[in-house]
């Protein structure tokens, strides 16, 4: 067999150890390699052919990447040091290795669990055939599974760090980079219950997958400076995912404030950042005059892009605030053990520009009139009709069936803006709409952005206070100096 099997264990699981070796060694197709990833312990004694690292790396990625790095081996299988596999589960992953086409990067099994003592089995995991996007709502690549090295290599490795995410998060970077996967029926991997393990400890909590998602984060900048400086401070202190990409697109006209905002990110270490200028007066549409009305052609020229890079678009306005802690609860709302659930998008919570009190989103699926008051709020995640552009998380397969944008007039002569359309989209189409309660954001209202008396507002303090995390910095109430730049028509 052209592959490699490597165990990763650590102390606590040395006694579970022999097990997980002898359903190695008595598989009826033997593996090229064997490698035991020993992580701050010692190897026991081993049978003949058996590779041994050892290292002080305090997460199962350390030892993996060290065998990386020295097999010869074309495909590479994991397995936890208190699991085992079924006798003939190396045979049945080589028949799927000769089948598999060259764009195939990870073969994975079901799994079946048993007691610590292996006397009884105590349930099982089947999983679905490989579909990528079902793979954004919740994981099915478990640690047992079978990885082509070439695709590892070519990903830079494994992520670095300590949780128990490494697979999901190997599957999702491979699916980005056109990698697919293959189902392993028939050989279920046995996995043991026993105090301590993983499963038990709840190491795999939902609660931490949005790590593994691939955010965009779009911001359409007006040409506000006083704005940014708080913008920055949110994008370097928030939570979020690794390889975060930040999409600045810049409709100022202001060659001093685009100055501002390039250096602005190009200060930005720890996220990716696009900047693109998009002209001003950009698709206006006939009979509608005013700013707002070219935002959707201005978002037109983004998004795309911003569809392309992640699989979660986050909707920034540069005066809204979100709490540090934004990203990491929206995320969270889009793992589902239901893949059908189809999330579109979720809204944190800010104050409208209309009636002081009144939140920017709607009970009405189809205008904004179906207001929504901070004492109607439920905590968690709520279904809604509408969610505004202002800070709202959506799925980047959801925002993209949503272009072109337009920015109309409902027969009652209201202006749905490009966000109440694409709600109606959503709606029409299957998609959920929700906000969550736990999510509440400032609003630096600047309503009369044109007319010399732009003042920056926040929300009521009990709103933001009971809600917003520890460690969130909070702002004052600023006064801008009057804006005297004319709307370009």
């Amino acid at each position: 067999m052209d592959s490699a099997v490597a165990i990763s264990v650590h102390a606590p699981y040395l006694a579970y150890l022999p097990d997980a070796i002898a359903s190695i060694e008595a598989q009826t197709m033997a593996p090229r390699e064997k490698w035991l990833l020993c992580d701050s312990c010692e190897a026991p004694a081993l049978p003949a052919g058996w590779r041994i690292v050892r290292g002080d790396w305090h997460y199962v990625s350390g030892g993996r990447n060290e065998a990386l790095q020295q097999t010869t081996a074309d495909w590479i299988t994991w397995l936890d040091a208190d699991d085992a596999f079924a006798p003939d589960h190396l045979a049945r992953v080589q028949v799927e290795i000769d089948s598999a086409g060259p764009a195939v990067g990870v073969l994975y099994p079901d799994l079946d669990y048993y007691t610590a003592d292996w006397s009884a089995r105590r349930g099982e995991l089947r999983f679905p055939a490989w579909d990528r996007f079902a793979l954004l709502s919740g994981n099915f690549v478990p640690t047992p599974s079978t990885w082509r090295v070439q695709m590892l290599r070519d990903l830079g490795g494994w992520p670095a760090g300590p949780w128990q995410l490494d697979d999901w998060a190997m599957a999702m970077r491979g699916a980005r980079a056109s990698w697919t996967g293959r189902h392993v029926i028939g050989t279920p991997v046995r996995v043991r219950l026993h105090h301590g393990s993983m499963t038990r400890t709840g190491d795999t909590r939902p609660e931490r997958w949005w790590q593994t998602r691939r955010l965009t984060v779009v911001t359409l900048f007006s040409g506000i400076s006083e704005l940014l400086p708080r913008w920055v401070e949110w994008v370097r202190g928030a939570d979020l995912p690794p390889g975060t990409t930040v999409v600045a697109g810049d409709n100022s006209n202001d060659p001093a404030f685009s100055l501002q905002l390039r250096n602005a990110l190009a200060g930005m270490a720890s996220v990716d950042t696009l900047y693109i200028r998009v002209p001003g007066g950009m698709d206006m549409e006939r009979g509608v005059s005013g700013p707002h009305s070219r935002v959707p052609g201005l978002y037109n020229a983004i998004i795309p892009q911003a569809c392309d890079l992640g699989d979660l678009v986050l909707m920034l306005e540069d005066d809204v605030l979100p709490p540090l802690d934004a990203v990491r609860t929206l995320a969270g709302c889009f793992v589902t053990s239901d893949p059908s659930g189809r999330i579109g998008g979720v809204a944190g919570l800010y104050e409208g520009r209309g009636a002081r009190g009144v939140l920017a989103v709607s009970r009405d699926p189809y205008n904004w009139r179906g207001g929504v008051t901070a004492a109607d709020i439920k905590p968690g995640l709520q279904p809604i009709g509408q969610i505004p552009g202002g800070c709202s998380l959506f799925d980047s397969r959801a925002l993209r069936s949503c272009l072109p944008f337009r920015w109309t007039v409902d027969p009652n002569g209201e202006r749905v803006g490009w966000d109440g359309n694409a709600c109606r989209h959503l709606q029409q189409t299957g998609w959920r709409l929700c906000y969550h309660g736990g999510v509440r954001c400032e609003h630096h209202v600047s309503s009369h952005r044109y007319s010399g008396q732009r003042v920056i507002t926040r929300l009521p303090a009990p709103f933001v206070d009971r809600n917003t995390r520890a460690g969130v910095v909070r702002h004052p109430v600023v006064r801008l100096t009057p804006n005297k730049r004319p709307p370009q028509q």
